[in-house]
């Protein structure tokens, strides 16, 4: 038997699309040659995964870290990995950004976006104080209509065993248990 390739099956499964990803950035920027050292299964499937075809399709080439972070290197130097200061991680995310998103100048299409999105917001508003406006008037009660007396009609007829109640005389408007007999 063959060993399988994959966490599943013999074929990529959703399981690996989905770990795979999960690795894809410690396996960038984190685990160096030297921390792969010891995953060598989990490095030889992370690699079959990354280049497959449909993968190479959405993430191009991956490129494995090749020096780790030196603040993962205080712990020691054996590989484990220390926490990093708030201030470091803080200075990546600012050094990792998008330019776009750190620029202050606005696109015409961002400009139009956040119009929208204002006006939205500024309808909402008017709607919800409109709603608090009618709740808190008080709207005079409209007067229930009384419901009319039917009166009591009852049929007194005889009819005989097996034949049909005359119904050219006037007939109650609503259903009594006393006008049926019982069959």
């Amino acid at each position: 038997a063959l060993p399988i390739c994959y966490l599943a099956a013999e074929h990529i499964t959703l399981a690996d699309i989905a770990l795979s990803s999960s690795l894809l950035l410690p396996f960038k920027y984190v685990l160096d040659a030297a921390c792969r050292k010891s995953f060598i299964n989990v490095t030889r499937w992370f690699l079959t995964c990354v280049n497959q075809p449909e993968f190479l399709k959405i993430l191009g080439e991956v490129s494995l870290c090749e020096k780790a972070p030196q603040d993962l290197k205080g712990a020691g130097g054996k590989g484990k990995m220390a926490p990093a200061s708030t201030e470091s991680l803080h200075h990546k995310e600012v050094l990792a950004a998008p330019a776009e998103e750190t620029s202050l100048v606005k696109t015409p299409a961002q400009l139009k976006k956040e119009a929208k999105k204002k006006e939205k917001l500024e309808k909402f508003q008017q709607k919800k104080d409109k709603l608090k406006e009618q709740q808190t008037e008080k709207k005079p009660k409209v007067e229930k209509k009384e419901k009319k007396d039917l009166g009591v009609i009852t049929y007194d007829l005889a009819t005989p065993a097996g034949e049909k109640k005359d119904v050219a005389c006037p007939m109650p408007d609503s259903y009594s248990p006393a006008d049926r007999k019982s069959t």
